[in-house]
């Protein structure tokens, strides 16, 4: 089927999903002018969609009028990886007490997209670096998204990074998603029921990044192979 032949109904869906996508992309959020320029539709057609997307919380306007991915994505990823949780939070909470950082699980929820599905806090009372479950932001920003790309197949597409981090087991970022917090994350291999995910942890200094690397590392083979 041709684009000029093409029903009505999946062009509209075609264009709603490009539109989810390049939002999706950026993790500083679009403006209207800019998804039309990045997605070659008018102005009045992206306006429609946004609203529809804005309605089932698949998008949201900040103040300064700039959409964001929104809350809705959670829901959609849920369904596909409620058993996920279960299995990987006692090596969450393993994983944080021994390295005395908060530990998360982050899934790919598009191709451009990952969100923190998961994140447990050390039992200790020790400062530690805080985020939130559903926290998204680009694949190639930061550790887990990272972590992800490396665990995929080679690819002529990978950065020098995404090699890096394949041929080690694990990634390691610093300030690309919270300012000044060092991230380390590793793959987890699992079966094709699952959505793509990483381990990893959020540290608030360097000190011993080899070691817990290599922790982090193992505890990612050790599941992949429990699950």
């Amino acid at each position: 089927m041709t684009e000029e032949t093409k029903p009505v109904g999946a062009k509209t869906l075609d264009n709603g999903l490009r539109v989810l996508e390049a939002v999706a992309a950026e993790s500083r959020g679009l403006t209207l002018t800019e998804l039309a320029a990045q997605t070659h539709l008018h102005a009045t057609v992206v306006f429609r969609l946004l609203q529809t997307l804005e309605v089932h919380r698949l998008i949201r306007r900040d103040e300064n009028k700039r959409y964001f991915s929104g809350s809705g994505l959670i829901s959609l990823a849920a369904t596909v990886d409620i058993d996920l949780k279960a299995l990987v939070s006692p090596y969450l909470q393993r994983l944080s007490n021994l390295t005395q950082a908060s530990s998360y699980v982050m899934i790919c929820i598009s191709d451009t997209q990952v969100m923190a599905e998961q994140v447990v806090q050390p039992m200790m009372h020790l400062p530690y670096v805080t985020f939130s479950a559903g926290s998204i932001h680009a694949i190639d920003q930061g550790s887990g998204g990272r972590a992800i790309l490396a665990g995929r197949a080679p690819s002529q597409l990978d950065s020098a990074e995404v090699k890096i981090d394949r041929e080690r087991g694990f990634s390691i970022s610093h300030g690309e998603v919270l300012p000044n917090v060092f991230g380390v994350a590793a793959p987890l291999i699992l079966p094709d029921r699952f959505p793509e995910a990483s381990i990893g942890v959020s540290l608030l200094d360097d000190g011993n990044l080899d070691a817990i690397a290599g922790l982090v590392r193992d505890f990612a083979k050790e599941i992949s192979l429990q699950i």
